[in-house]
């Protein structure tokens, strides 16, 4: 049975496809078609340049049309966000002469950087939000009919669309991918920013069954012309609207500027006091929590606190907010296994604390979190309907799940380049080439295999550096990555290597969780640690990525360390290098000294 899952429209769209006959995954977010970071409309992109064939399912990862939480959900806000999306083309597009020789990225269409029209976007959906213009059920076969018409047009003809609740898609993609077995209790906790009426809801799973826990509503309030979601996802957001980050897109700077600075008490204290916790949920004081949806207000406490500290108060709010939630829910005696996923579960040192401080030892966040991986849990929630076997993708640890390419293909792109670069055939020292590049303080891109599926990229798609060199992450971040300084960087390490660097910790292969790396070694990577002592890595054992752990195991006999330096291989407001094009667009966009694409080490030929 092939499904299609998807999340068809909103932040983080993207598709899912499910093969349970032949037991294949691909899996793929429109962001990395358009190269629009957290792209914002919907599939599209991703069916005309990957068409899915004959399907026999199409699933949607929401079910509540009546509950407007994005204006997507009702036609007249639809047609009209619809319009402006075509209208104007995204200014990054996947256009590699033009990246490279300074042409006009967006062609004769109206170009707009994407950034500007996500922006327009989201504002028009602000002003729409609450809006609904027909009843649920209209609302439901109107977007149903938008979705089958959009599966025509990439050859797929089907009668109707399966829709699933957004919370439950989430909690399933972390299950049923996690490596506790298939029988194993667990509890699955989902955390976001809206969805289906709700922003968290905790389940227990077990085998084809679960149950629900708790939950967490979101609640609407209006203040001026704008309609507000009360949730934990979007007040986050709001800080980090407030200190000049993107929502939706840049909350991990918020997370990383945390580690700077001492949770301001006022506003803690104030964050703490809107929210009311019991076993059954959380719930805010919506007269207590107005303020922080205020920007006046949120930027006067900027100002009175300072950055870190007003970054840390929202961080320590979260953390306490999420551990005492998971510590007053009824679980039932001896299950420490604990499965994460939501937008907010990409929080590493939130999943830390969850670590250190609950019952839950056995943690699994599935790698991707966001709202792309909700697509993967409806996928799997229709499988489970129609009787299927799944239980085999408890043995896809890894999220290798978008396309590859072949040696012909990889060097059909580089011969057609060849006036920019010089490329070398490498073979079977590919691996021992680009390790001792590392060694040698070089930073490298890496393009091998499938692409990841979700944020992280784990050795298929990475930039990697020594991570014994103290002055590579400024390099990284001010030349390559072009973002702020404060921001760390993560390690990939070999498995072995783990208990060796780190104290308490478990095998975890995603980069979904930092650990605290041992006082002994801090000096030695400084370049993988943040101010904090803590460490976001990827432990890595040689089935999950061989050619990788090769990289890893020469790594190790060259510099004592089975670590490396790896971080996605994108520009900053660019996603993850999607092609071969891609990652030779990105290679000479920045100063990456060499790039390992393929079996072929590539570098740039002198300029005139």
């Amino acid at each position: 049975m092939r499904i299609l899952g998807t999340k068809f429209f909103g932040v983080d769209s993207g598709v899912f496809l499910l093969d349970t006959g032949a037991k294949e995954i691909f899996a793929l977010s429109t962001e990395r078609v358009t190269r629009i970071k957290h792209d914002w409309f919907q599939v599209e992109p991703v069916l005309k340049a990957y068409p899915p064939g004959k399907i026999d399912a199409v699933c949607h990862s929401f079910s509540d049309f009546g509950n407007a939480d994005t204006c997507v959900e009702t036609k007249g806000g639809f047609a009209l966000l619809l319009g402006l999306y075509r209208h104007f083309r995204p200014f990054l597009q996947p256009d590699f002469t033009g990246v490279l020789r300074g042409r006009p990225r967006g062609g004769a269409e109206r170009a707009v950087p994407g950034g500007i029209r996500n922006a327009a976007l989201l504002v028009l959906k602000d002003l729409l939000r609450g809006y609904t213009g027909l009843s649920a059920e209209a609302n439901k076969k109107y977007i149903e009919r938008f979705i089958l018409a959009a599966m025509s047009r990439s050859g797929c003809s089907l009668n109707k669309a399966e829709f699933f609740d957004h919370h439950l898609c989430h909690a399933a993609s972390a299950y049923y991918f996690s490596p506790f077995p298939f029988t194993q209790k667990a509890v699955v906790l989902t955390l976001d920013g809206q969805g289906d009426g709700y922003y968290s809801k905790c389940f227990l799973f077990e085998g084809r069954e679960h149950k629900p826990l708790g939950g967490a509503k979101t609640e609407r309030f209006r203040a001026g012309w704008r309609v507000h979601v009360a949730s934990i996802g979007e007040l986050y957001g709001n800080f980090t609207e407030a200190l000049g980050f993107a929502r939706n897109s840049d909350e991990g700077k918020t997370e990383a500027l945390a580690a700077f600075g001492t949770p301001d008490a006022e506003l803690l204290s104030a964050l703490k006091g809107s929210l009311v916790i019991s076993k059954e949920g959380m719930t805010f004081d919506i007269e207590k929590l107005r303020p922080f949806y205020d920007r006046g207000y949120l930027g006067s406490q900027l100002k009175r606190s300072g950055r870190a500290n007003f970054s840390a108060a929202v961080q320590r709010f979260l953390e306490d907010a999420v551990v005492e939630y998971l510590n007053s829910i009824a679980v039932p005696a001896g299950i420490d296994h604990l499965c994460l996923a939501g937008g907010v579960a990409a929080n590493i040192i939130l999943n830390l604390n969850i670590f250190e401080r609950t019952r839950f030892k056995k943690l699994y966040v599935f790698p991707a979190m966001s709202d792309c991986g909700s697509a993967a849990g409806a996928a799997i929630l229709e499988a489970l309907r129609q009787g299927a076997d799944i239980s085999w993708l408890k043995e896809r640890q890894l999220p290798y799940f978008g396309d590859s390419y072949s040696k012909d293909e990889v060097t059909a792109v580089l011969e057609k380049h060849g006036d920019l670069i010089s490329y070398e055939f490498l073979g079977e020292r590919f691996c021992a080439e680009a390790a001792s590049a590392v060694a040698g303080g070089k930073i490298i891109g890496l393009f091998q295999g499938k692409m990841e599926f979700g944020p992280r990229a784990l050795g298929n798609r990475s930039i990697l550096a020594d991570p014994r060199d103290p002055a590579v992450r400024g390099r990284l971040n001010s030349v390559v990555k072009r973002r702020p300084a404060f921001q760390p960087f993560c390690p990939s390490i070999l498995e072995r290597e783990r208990e060796r660097l780190f104290g308490e910790s478990f095998a975890h292969k995603h980069m979904a969780i930092a650990f605290r790396l041992k006082k002994e070694f801090r000096a030695a990577l400084p370049a993988i640690i943040h101010v904090d002592g803590t460490a976001r890595p990827q432990f890595l054992s040689e089935p999950d990525n061989p050619a990788f752990y090769r990289i890893l195991t020469a790594l190790k006999e060259l510099t004592g360390f089975g670590v490396v330096l790896n971080t996605s291989f994108n520009l900053h407001g660019r996603t993850l290098v999607r092609t071969p094009e891609d990652a030779l667009a990105d290679f000479l966009d920045c100063s990456i000294d060499e790039l390992y694409l393929e079996s072929y080490r590539v570098r740039r030929k002198p300029k005139p």
